[in-house]
């Protein structure tokens, strides 16, 4: 709960940076507020649409929120992006699930 007002802090204060929007969607998502961090996630691949990390995110919340195609599109990103070890893991798992 502390970590979810710290991001919605943030991203009334600076809701155009695509870091901020990242944190903010990835925490809203992990909330279970999978359609608000979707539209969050989706102004976040905007801003960094080679952030691996972000593809990540992005992919997930479209799993959940049952956007299939969008979210293998999404993964393949990711999983071709630069990520840590454990996130491209996740990432691949992601992207298995999706096919």
């Amino acid at each position: 709960p502390r970590a979810m007002a710290a991001a919605e802090k943030a991203y009334k204060a600076l809701p155009k940076a695509p870091a901020i929007q990242d944190t903010y969607g990835w925490a809203l998502f992990k909330a279970g507020k999978t359609d608000e961090a979707v539209q969050v996630l989706a102004e976040a691949v905007k801003g960094m649409p080679d952030s691996g990390e972000v593809q990540y995110h992005y992919a997930a919340a479209l799993a959940k929120a049952g956007r299939k195609d969008e979210a293998r599109a999404a993964a393949e990103r990711a999983v071709a992006g630069a990520l840590p070890a454990s996130l491209k893991a996740e990432a691949a798992r992601l992207l298995q699930d999706l096919k």
